[in-house]
């Protein structure tokens, strides 16, 4: 049995509900009632079920281990990223070199002095 219900509500939010409900092909009573539905349901909220690969894959990392895999990858990429990680690399250091080189020698073509 339907019962009305008198809400006192913002102006602008009474417009937009109005669209929202209207853009779905709604009543915004409708919209209410299925919104007051979802906020009072009893039951809790069921995890759909796993199949297939996923089922498979489940619970292969524990809690733990997932937590430390995780922390470990953050600091593989902190090393890797930093600023001496990226002095240290090999191909980098010859690459600095190479752009010393360079500069070293574009200032003694201008005879400009090297700070």
């Amino acid at each position: 049995m339907d019962t009305k219900l008198t809400l006192k509500l913002d102006k602008e939010v009474i417009e937009r509900a109005k669209l929202y409900a209207r853009s779905r092909g709604l009543s915004l009573s409708r919209v209410v009632e299925g919104y007051l539905l979802g906020l009072t349901r009893d039951e809790e909220p069921t995890l759909r079920k796993l199949t297939g690969t996923v089922a498979e894959l489940a619970g292969i990392l524990g809690g733990n281990e997932a937590d430390e895999s995780k922390q470990a990858y953050a600091g593989y990429l902190a090393r890797k990223y930093s600023a001496r990680a990226w002095r240290r690399s090999p191909r980098n250091r010859a690459w600095s070199n190479t752009a010393r080189i360079a500069l070293r020698s574009w200032y003694v073509s201008t005879g400009s002095q090297m700070a």
